[in-house]
């Protein structure tokens, strides 16, 4: 987190996050993920990582990888969506994240 700055941040430097939302050995090379600290939940934290470092998901992808219900899914999904921090098309959910130049 950045003190000096009004909004926190939270950032994981190029890695994947497994099934428990923790850091995996799977990396991206060379990028870094912001997310405001506005998400202060921490499983729309965890959906939002996992989107950002493993590509556009489907609620049942994401159910599967994190271990969250889809009941519990949906409004985390919604709520990062209303704030615009991710876009569904077809049924998939994509992050925006400042990496793609969509934030």
């Amino acid at each position: 987190m950045n003190s000096d700055s009004s909004v926190a941040e939270s950032t994981v430097e190029g890695q994947a996050l497994s099934k428990t939302g923790t850091p995996s050995a799977e990396r991206r090379t060379g990028n870094s993920l912001r997310v405001p600290g506005a998400l202060s939940s921490a499983s729309m934290k965890l959906v939002y990582f996992s989107l950002a470092t493993n590509g556009p998901e489907t609620p049942s992808e994401l159910r599967d990888r994190l271990d969250l219900s889809l009941l519990s899914l949906y409004p985390l999904l919604e709520q990062l969506e209303r704030e615009g921090l991710v876009e569904q098309t077809g049924e998939a959910y994509t992050a925006r994240t400042s990496n793609n130049g969509e934030q």
